[in-house]
C-alpha cells in the first residue's frame, strides 16, 4: 500500500560539472564572441596575460589549463601523468585527433567524454563538450631529463570550410636513475565506502648513505601515509612507505598526489600517486529524479531503481519536506535491486520544485538519499506532453 512521505523541507543542489564554459548566449550567437559564420579569428589575449606574451590562437583557447606542465623530479617506475581539458568554446563542431608525442617517453591519449573508460585517438565536440587530453610518462624505459612536446590536431568544422590547428604543449620531466619505487602508483581500484584500504610501497635508493626521506605530505586527510625505514648502508637507502585510505572517504574518484621531501636540496621533493574509486553500497538510479511539468491534480508516476551489492529491504520511503503529495510503494522483500514508484499529485502552487527523498533500509541507520525535481504550471496551463508517457521529462528507469 502506498503512503504518504513528510519531514523537515531541504533543498536539494543542482549538480555543477567542474571545467565546462558557461552555457551559449541566445539566438545562437556562439561563446566568447566568435562570429555566427563560424570563422575562428585569432581573438583576444586572456584577462592577465602580460604584455610581450604570445597570444593564443583559436584553438590554444580550448585548453586548460596552461599549454606546459613541468613534473619535476620523478621515481624511476613512478606512473607519472597530467591531465589537459579540451572544450569546444565555439557554435560549430570540433574535431580533436591524433595525439602524439615527440619522444617515446610521452604517451598522450584522448578520452571521449561519452565514455569516459574508453581512450581513442581522436573524439568530435559539440557546443560545451569537453574532452581530456591524458599525458603519461614512461618512467620504466626513459631516465634523467625529458622534454617531450604533445601535438594534437584540432580542426574547426564551419559553413564555409573547414579550419585546422596544430597545438603543442611542451613538457618536462626529470626521472631519477637513482631512486626506485615499488608499485609505480597506489592503485586501490574500487573500495566499498565505509571498508578503507592499505597498500605498501618499496622505496630503494642507490647513492650517498646520508639521503633520506624528511616528511611524506598528503593533501587529502582521507589519505594516510605512514613511512619506515628498512636499511641504510653499502650505499643503499631503503624504506617502507604504507598508505591507508580511511573507511569514511566519501564515494566517488579519489586521486591524491603524495610528496615526499627529501633532504636532497637539488631535488627535494618527489611525488607520488595514489588513486581509488569509492563505490556506495548502495545506488539510486537516476540519482535525480524528473518528474517535468506538471499539472495541479493530476498525477504523475515515475520509477526509480534502488541497487545494492547485496539482498536487502527497503522498510520505507519518505521526504524530508512537510509536503503530503509524494506517495511511494513498498519494498519489504530482500532483493539486490528495487523497482520503486513514485507518484506526485501536484497542488495548485506553481513553480518549481525541489525534494529530497529518503530510503530507509532494513539495518541501517543512515538512509540513503536521492533528489526528485519537478514544475508545477499554473492551473489553467495544459501539461506538457512526454513521447515517454506517464513517465514525464524523467523516464521509466530500468535495472
Amino acid at each position: 500500500m502506498p503512503f504518504s512521505l513528510g519531514r523537515t523541507a531541504v533543498l536539494t543542489a543542482a549538480v555543477f560539472v567542474a571545467g565546462m564554459p558557461r552555457s551559449m548566449p541566445a539566438q545562437g550567437i556562439p561563446v566568447q564572441g566568435i562570429p555566427p559564420q563560424g570563422i575562428p579569428p585569432q581573438g583576444i589575449p586572456p584577462q592577465g596575460m602580460l604584455v610581450g606574451q604570445p597570444e593564443l590562437n583559436w584553438a590554444q583557447k580550448m585548453f586548460s589549463p596552461a599549454l606546459k606542465h613541468d613534473f619535476g623530479s620523478v621515481a624511476k617506475g613512478a606512473d607519472v601523468r597530467c591531465q589537459f581539458t579540451i572544450t569546444n568554446i565555439y557554435k560549430e563542431r570540433v574535431e580533436i585527433r591524433n595525439p602524439r608525442s615527440s619522444c617515446g617517453c610521452g604517451k598522450p591519449t584522448l578520452v571521449d567524454p561519452k565514455n569516459p573508460a574508453v581512450q581513442t585517438s581522436a573524439v568530435m565536440l559539440e557546443t560545451n563538450e569537453s574532452a581530456a587530453l591524458v599525458v603519461q610518462i614512461d618512467t620504466i624505459g626513459h631516465d634523467r631529463a625529458k622534454t617531450p612536446t604533445i601535438s594534437v590536431d584540432i580542426t574547426f568544422y564551419a559553413d564555409t570550410g573547414a579550419y585546422s590547428k596544430v597545438v603543442d604543449i611542451p613538457i618536462t620531466v626529470y626521472i631519477r636513475p637513482d631512486l626506485v619505487m615499488t608499485p609505480g602508483a597506489a592503485d586501490f581500484g574500487n573500495l566499498d565506502i565505509g571498508v578503507g584500504g592499505e597498500r605498501q610501497i618499496n622505496i630503494a635508493y642507490a647513492g650517498a648513505e646520508s639521503w633520506k626521506i624528511l616528511d611524506v605530505k598528503s593533501g587529502n586527510p582521507n589519505v594516510q601515509p605512514t613511512l619506515v625505514q628498512l636499511n641504510r648502508g653499502a650505499g643503499r637507502v631503503d624504506y617502507m612507505l604504507t598508505i591507508r585510505v580511511a573507511p569514511n572517504t566519501p564515494e566517488g574518484a579519489l586521486r591524491e598526489q603524495l610528496q615526499l621531501v627529501t633532504n636532497d636540496l637539488n631535488s627535494p621533493n618527489v611525488p607520488y600517486l595514489v588513486r581509488a574509486n569509492i563505490t556506495p553500497e548502495f545506488q539510486v538510479i537516476p540519482p535525480v529524479v524528473k518528474f517535468g511539468t506538471l499539472k495541479p491534480g493530476v498525477k504523475k508516476t515515475v520509477s526509480v531503481i534502488v541497487k545494492g551489492k547485496t539482498p536487502f529491504k527497503i522498510e520505507q520511503f519518505e521526504c524530508e519536506s512537510n509536503r503530503r503529495w509524494f506517495q511511494a510503494g513498498r519494498a519489504p522483500e530482500a532483493r539486490t535491486i528495487h523497482r520503486v514508484e513514485i507518484t506526485v499529485d501536484p497542488p495548485n502552487e506553481p513553480g518549481p520544485v525541489k525534494e529530497t527523498f529518503l530510503a530507509t533500509i532494513e539495518g541501517r541507520q543512515v538512509p540513503i538519499k536521492f533528489a526528485g525535481e519537478a514544475v508545477i504550471a499554473p492551473a489553467d496551463a495544459a501539461p506538457a506532453v512526454s513521447p515517454m508517457g506517464n513517465a514525464g521529462a524523467g523516464g521509466t528507469v530500468g535495472p
